[in-house]
């Protein structure tokens, strides 16, 4: 009996094809960053991904049209990553950063000059607890730095006219003022202030930050004095015009959670206004550029784990065959970030153009 799917075995074949064959380690050749991440971009699997990443973002930020939003949701500031997001903004490589309130307020703290610890072994939880340490997976945060950071949010908000209404991204700004004037150590709060790039709170009352301001109003109200008011819509209206003014927009996401939502959900609210509306009518926005670094898998259906492809079908990024340019890795950012950006400064230093 003939069979039906016979294989078609002949080393021409991928010459026909066009595949193209890996290439091995030259460990030897490397002097830098930017060249392990080329040559790891023609082996496989993560290291594959990461190489291919640093292509997408060299392009990213090389495109003078392009404004770059980042969005930080994790142990970003607890692992001591914003040393880095200091200088990328330093460069002028960030637009605008979303985030979760926990990386902005472990932040604020680590600018001040607090420490964080690394978890000593056999130590359980309830005793952490009796002692006022905070658990991070393998790092604590002090009960008495949180304290610490109260005073500075009472600090913050004690001279502002009470009539007027806060958004995050006010607040995230009067936190970077003050600690340029309070002489703390460096971090991107203070260069975001700078360099007056806008960070937003989405999920504002989930947090430290959000506690203190919530104690701060009931503070007053106890003094008879009026309340400090905050808008999230503020926020929305400031990020929208941030966006609807963006020639091309890029993404660069650490993990997913709210702030990776929040920043591109607002492609869908524009497409949305135009046909619900249909006045003031304006261009749709699509992110261009895309990096994303997460361990998250898309099978559990979660927004963290959901491929940049799926978001294609929301109206959030420009489809492949349109121009646009994604690049996943599949890691933890604690690992992949720190290489993935100074592998991009090498290459930024050794041919700016």
């Amino acid at each position: 009996m003939e069979r039906k799917n016979l294989r078609r075995v002949n080393k021409s074949n991928v010459e026909q094809h066009g595949l193209e064959p890996l290439e091995p380690l030259r460990l030897k050749e490397i002097r830098s960053f930017d060249q392990l991440l080329e040559q790891m971009k023609e082996t496989a699997v993560g290291a594959r991904d990461i190489g291919n990443a640093l292509n997408v973002l060299s392009s990213m930020v090389r495109d003078t049209d392009c404004n770059i939003v980042l969005t930080l949701s994790g142990v970003v500031t607890v692992a001591k990553l914003g040393g880095i997001i200091a200088e990328m903004i330093e460069r002028d490589l960030i637009s605008c950063i979303v985030s979760t309130g926990a990386v902005i307020c472990h932040g604020l703290s680590d600018e001040r000059g607090s420490k964080h610890y690394k978890l000593p072994k056999d130590y359980s939880d309830a005793w952490l607890f009796e002692q006022g340490y905070n658990r991070i997976f393998d790092t604590i945060e002090t009960e008495y730095a949180m304290d610490e950071l109260d005073k500075v949010i009472k600090s913050i908000l004690k001279d502002l006219p009470a009539e007027r209404i806060l958004c995050s991204s006010d607040i995230t700004d009067l936190m970077g003022r003050y600690l340029l004037e309070n002489g703390c150590g460096e971090g991107f709060l203070q260069m975001a202030h700078k360099k007056n790039v806008p960070i937003f709170i989405p999920a504002f009352t989930d947090s430290e930050i959000g506690f203190d301001f919530v104690l701060f109003n009931r503070y007053r109200k106890r003094k008879n004095l009026p309340e400090i008011h905050f808008d999230p819509f503020l926020d929305f209206e400031r990020y929208y015009n941030f966006i609807i003014n963006s020639k091309i927009l890029g993404i660069i996401t650490l993990g997913g959670g709210v702030p990776r939502n929040w920043a591109q959900q607002i492609c869908p609210y524009i497409d949305i206004k135009n046909r619900r509306e249909k006045i003031d009518i304006i261009e749709p926005k699509r992110f261009k550029y895309g990096i994303r670094i997460c361990g998250d898998s898309p099978h559990w259906g979660g927004l963290s784990g959901s491929t940049y492809s799926e978001a294609v079908s929301w109206g959030k990024f420009v489809p492949p065959d349109e121009g646009g340019t994604f690049a996943e890795v599949h890691c933890d950012f604690t690992i992949a970030f720190p290489i993935l950006i100074k592998a991009l400064f090498d290459r930024l230093d050794n041919s700016p153009a």
